[in-house]
Formats: structure tokens, C-alpha cells, sequence
């Protein structure tokens, strides 16, 4: 059983980095990928519904992984001349980043309706 509590964390710490990033001293293009994240920043608010914890290990995992990634490549991106193409491999794995938030909450969701009792006539 994953934890939610675990991938909560996760999402924030992946906003926060790229908010640090983001700001006007530092790399102002990293506001792009911002916006993108703009949807987990607000669920990041919220955290995620426990009632509904399901087995989404794996998909933990692969956030955590996600993550780990994206703080090397920033770290690379601070030291490397060539910042257009590691921008661009940030942006890769903040977009799978998104998409595994995507997949986690439909999983969360399919889980309450199934869950769910229908009525009948």
C-alpha cells in the first residue's frame, strides 16, 4: 500500500524547487515550467484523500524518481554552459512528472467510484 502522505511530499518539494529556481534572480525561464506545475501547486494544498489510499507504489516510486532526476539536472543546469538542452531534459521530466500526478489522481478517483455505491431502480 503507498503512502499518500509520502507523495504528498514529494509534490511539494518538487514546487518548491522549481519556485526557487523561478525566481527573478535566479532563472526567470524556469516560471514556465511553474505554470505547468500551477494544478499540483493547488493539490499540493489540499494533500490527497487517505479514504482513498490504494496501492500506487509503484507509481511513488516512480515520482520519487522523477524527482531525484530533476534535483540532479538542476544541479547541472547551475554548473553546465549548455542550459537550453538541459532545460529541455528538465522539462521532459516535469512533464512526466505531471503526467504520473495525472495518472495517481485518476487511479484515486476510479478507486471512490467503484467504491461507491449506485442506486438502483
Amino acid at each position: 500500500m503507498g503512502n499518500l502522505r509520502i507523495l504528498h511530499e514529494i509534490d511539494r518539494s518538487i514546487i518548491s524547487v522549481i519556485k526557487d529556481y523561478a525566481h527573478k534572480n535566479n532563472f526567470p525561464e524556469f516560471n514556465e515550467l511553474l505554470k505547468k506545475l500551477e494544478t499540483i501547486d493547488k493539490n499540493a494544498e489540499i494533500g490527497y484523500d487517505k479514504s482513498n489510499d490504494i496501492d500506487i507504489s509503484e507509481m511513488i516510486n516512480n515520482q520519487n524518481k522523477l524527482r531525484i532526476n530533476l534535483n540532479g539536472k538542476l544541479e547541472e543546469y547551475n554548473i553546465n554552459n549548455d542550459k537550453k538542452s538541459i532545460y529541455n531534459q528538465i522539462d521532459n521530466l516535469i512533464n512526466n512528472y505531471i503526467a504520473n500526478f495525472n495518472n495517481i489522481q485518476n487511479s484515486l478517483k476510479n478507486k471512490e467510484i467503484s467504491g461507491s455505491k449506485t442506486d438502483t431502480i
